[in-house]
């Protein structure tokens, strides 16, 4: 949590600090890009609020997920564009005055398809490891998706000078679906990330 772990740098390097049964622990911090260093002077200076630290292994490394929340001032553009998502199209922007940009989803369903195909023939064998490993990069790769397309719907807003409004699909997985829809990846409402898509728009806005 919030209260147990403590930001430090000397020189460039950076460190987190945080209690152990053996007592605090403090290692040192590789920082990826300049803008997370940015981020992390800001911390130091005591602007912004810290939220959880995370340690997480991931293929042999050990990484630092550090949740902060900043005041972002509101910003009252002159027009709104309303953004619709699906499975058929992942998402639909348009402006009250017809511009629109559109994201087919035809590519998504082939490659969900493949990658369901992929777990089940793994999971016939019994390689259970392999199939968390299979399902992670399916997980990256449909981020890198969302990522792409909201960061072209930002792009559209900025150029009409327009706020993003997305529809609310709260409660969509509990809609009924037919069973054989549902057990098909690339159309089941339960593979859709469409609630990471409106994540993504709403931190880039």
């Amino acid at each position: 949590n919030n209260q147990n772990w403590k930001l430090c740098k000397v020189g460039n390097t950076y460190s987190v600090s945080f209690p152990t049964i053996q007592g605090d622990k403090r290692v040192p911090l590789q920082v990826e890009h300049y803008h997370f260093a940015e981020q992390l002077d800001r911390v130091l200076l005591g602007e912004g609020e810290r939220g959880t630290l995370k340690l997480m292994q991931l293929r042999g490394c050990w990484y630092a997920i550090l949740s902060i929340t900043w005041d972002v001032p509101s910003v009252e553009s002159a027009g709104r564009i309303g953004v619709d998502r699906g499975q058929n199209r992942l998402a639909v922007a348009a402006t009250l005055t017809g511009q629109s940009v559109f994201f087919s989803g035809s590519q998504v369903t082939h490659r969900r398809r493949q990658f369901q195909k992929r777990r089940m023939d793994l999971q016939k064998a019994g390689k259970y490891r392999a199939v968390k490993k299979l399902e992670r990069k399916e997980t990256r790769w449909m981020r890198e998706v969302n990522h792409t397309i909201s960061r072209r719907i930002v792009r559209f807003a900025n150029a009409v000078d327009a706020d993003v409004w997305v529809e609310d699909l709260s409660g969509i997985r509990k809609s009924k679906q037919r069973k054989k829809t549902r057990s098909d990846a690339g159309k089941s409402r339960h593979t859709w990330a469409y609630y990471d898509l409106e994540w993504k728009l709403g931190y880039k806005m």
